[in-house]
């Protein structure tokens, strides 16, 4: 009965309470799931809702969780929730991207070393400068499906780049 009491306060508040500004706020937000849910089905939609104005949250996978069925003691749990905390700290403010993936826009909130290393094009994760750096003797198959937005330029941009290998394919 105090569960049930305790959510329905916790919805009172997130329905009837301001909006939240990331701005305003100094810290970050730790988002605990009930005993045995899953934690990404169970907080997910609530931590991309506290995450859509800009703040750090986590949501780490409990012990109490069905996946994990009580495998620490209880004090080593709580003590998981200040490694979440510190985590946060240890993340900082961070700043604002707007990250396009597979026509999907989002808005990721990280340093803006960890942003750039992802897409610089002299980095480790570009692709065209990644697969010209293939082995000769390994073969590459790259699939890209026809909706993806890379679709019409990854063979020229990446593929073509890879050693020329007789058992590599592409999809069109």
């Amino acid at each position: 009965m105090c569960s049930i009491l305790l959510v329905a306060l916790l919805a009172f508040n997130i329905i009837c309470a301001p909006p939240l500004h990331a701005a305003d706020r100094d810290g970050g937000i730790v988002v605990l799931h009930g005993q045995w849910d899953q934690q990404s089905k169970a907080v997910i939609g609530l931590a991309w809702k506290l995450e859509a104005p800009g703040f750090l949250v986590a949501t780490p996978m409990m012990a109490w969780s069905g996946g994990r069925e009580y495998d620490v003691p209880y004090p080593q749990a709580l003590n998981e929730i200040g490694s979440a905390v510190q985590q946060l700290r240890n993340k900082g403010p961070g700043n604002l991207f707007s990250d396009l993936n597979q026509g999907t826009s989002m808005q990721v909130r990280v340093s803006a070393e960890s942003y750039f290393s992802y897409f610089d094009p002299e980095g480790l994760a570009a692709m065209p400068k990644t697969a010209a750096a293939i082995p000769a003797a390994i073969p590459v198959f790259m699939a890209v499906g026809s909706t993806d937005p890379m679709s019409a330029v990854a063979e020229k941009t990446i593929f073509a780049r890879a050693p020329k290998h007789s058992k590599s394919a592409s999809t069109p």
